[in-house]
């Protein structure tokens, strides 16, 4: 892991001072006393007082809305005193605005760091969509939104718009629903049977296993040159699989693109970048014209490194091919996040971009991944933090980000599309990458024609269901690398 030396402002803006009564650093092994009005504060565990420094360190550098953390307007007298505080997490959440819906924290490092990316993890190989089985209940239900090839979930039989709503034929709710269906067991579905008209039950078996998820999950071309490609996450993988992609889109001549991100949460700017590069107009990304700016915090906005011409991300000429496309359609859902918002709004002063689905799921941020091996002090370069704590990282929001027009969409609505058309509106959900799937072809004939006819249906048989819940997965985050960390100084 890269390391990072703090420069004297973090020190100055969220640190110990002998004369303010702000937390003062004992070693960090949690023992002793010492709050602020002499009593005795008691840990769960030892390492708790750590893990509490550095969260309350690092948010008060970083963290977008670091202001209300503080009493005074010089960033030294904390709200909470990060001592008197048991659960790292609890600390955590008391912290965050009533405006964040992403920031979170965890304590498996490697896990979260190997999924976001290479896309490894354990899982089942499919894409789930949660919903309240009915308004004021506290059952959950899951729609299967995409199943991945030579997975546990397509060798069990699992289909695109199945609802699962049992495990092991025991209800699932807002208490175990991540666990539940993200575990081992006996799935039942609901699942349409377009013969019979109506919904019918389905089991299957599923047993998750260590997968390496393929960011581009599908890659096809209609009419001889209309390029489609489902891309599902922001991944450092995806950068290479991106550029394999268009590489054979240019040989084959594709010169209109659809690229579906309706179940995409977002992901590391590179990929963004990657992705912009790859459609752009050849002369914007030659040139290395700005795709988005990010506004930070009164500390790190006084810092050079952070202001817009040296934090900004911009097109990359050096991006192995172009296909220099003068328009492109955009398949939006409420599980498109962040990245895939930015990638959105980037390309929108440089070329007509057209968006089919439903409104974006709404985040306008972006987030730092920071662990406390990142931090070394700059006077003695030693670790600013415990070593015991390296399995325990932050990712909080640190901006919010502008296209080259300074505009950025509101986060209550996300990203409105052109044609609104909702993939569940009809009975069955037919497999993406199919060129008679509902939002696909409505993008398609936008393309050939111009205009488009496809509409919802207005009498289908449904399911009843509440309302949808926010994807657990990343929040909905666009991650930013470490070597954009605003207060690391470069070696």
């Amino acid at each position: 892991m890269r390391k990072f030396l703090i420069f004297s402002l973090l020190v100055m803006a969220v640190a110990c001072k002998e004369d303010d009564p702000t937390p003062k650093h004992d070693g960090g092994n949690g023992s002793g006393s010492g709050n602020v009005d002499g009593s005795d504060i008691v840990y769960e565990t030892d390492n708790t007082r750590e893990v509490c420094r550095f969260v309350y360190e690092v948010m008060g550098a970083y963290y977008y809305w670091n202001r209300d953390m503080f009493v005074d307007p010089n960033y030294m007298i904390p709200k909470i005193d990060y001592r008197q505080e048991p659960d790292p997490e609890e600390y955590f959440n008391k912290l965050l605005s009533d405006d964040d819906r992403f920031s979170y924290m965890g304590d498996n490092a490697d896990e979260f760091m190997g999924e976001i990316l290479e896309g490894v993890s354990v899982n089942a190989g499919w894409d789930l969509s949660y919903y309240y089985v009915e308004e004021g209940s506290d059952q959950i239900m899951a729609q299967v939104n995409y199943v991945y090839k030579s997975t546990p979930a397509e060798r069990a039989g699992a289909k695109r718009g199945d609802i699962l709503y049992l495990v092991d034929n025991g209800q699932v709710d807002i208490t175990n629903y991540t666990q539940k269906f993200g575990g081992s067991g006996r799935f039942t579905a609901r699942r349409y049977d377009s013969s019979l008209g109506q919904y019918v039950d389905v089991d299957y078996q599923i047993v998750p296993e260590q997968l390496t998820i393929d960011p581009v999950a599908e890659v096809k071309i209609f009419d001889g040159h209309i390029g489609y490609i489902l891309f599902n996450e922001f991944i450092e993988a995806s950068v290479d699989r991106l550029t394999e992609v268009f590489q054979n889109f240019k040989a084959e001549g594709v010169d209109e693109l659809i690229v579906d991100l309706r179940y995409n949460p977002g992901g590391i700017d590179r990929a963004s970048q990657r992705l912009c590069s790859l459609i752009a107009p050849e002369a914007n990304v030659k040139a290395g014209d700005e795709i988005v700016w990010d506004s930070f915090n009164e500390i790190l906005s006084e810092i050079p490194a952070y202001s817009r011409e040296q934090s900004n991300l911009c097109f990359d000429p050096s991006t192995p091919v172009n296909l220099g496309l003068q328009r492109v359609v955009f398949i939006t859902g409420s599980g498109s996040y962040s990245a895939s918002e930015l990638t959105i709004i980037g390309l929108e002063p440089y070329m007509e971009v057209f968006c089919i689905g439903s409104p974006t799921g709404g985040k306008n941020s972006s987030m730092f991944i920071m662990m406390p091996e990142d931090f070394i002090d700059s006077a003695t370069e030693t670790p600013l933090f415990d070593s015991a704590i390296n399995n325990w990282y932050l990712a909080p929001i640190v901006s919010i980000y502008y296209n080259s027009n300074d505009y950025t969409f509101d986060p209550t609505t996300g990203i409105l599309p052109d044609y609104e058309l909702n993939e569940y509106a009809f009975d069955q959900l037919v497999d993406l990458g199919d060129p008679t799937e509902p939002l696909t072809a409505a993008a398609i004939e936008w393309l050939t024609t111009g205009q488009i006819t496809v509409a919802e249906p207005t009498n289908r048989a449904t399911t009843t269901r509440g309302a949808r819940l926010q994807n657990p997965k990343y929040q909905g985050c666009r991650l930013i690398p470490a070597k954009h960390f605003p207060l690391a100084a470069k070696r």
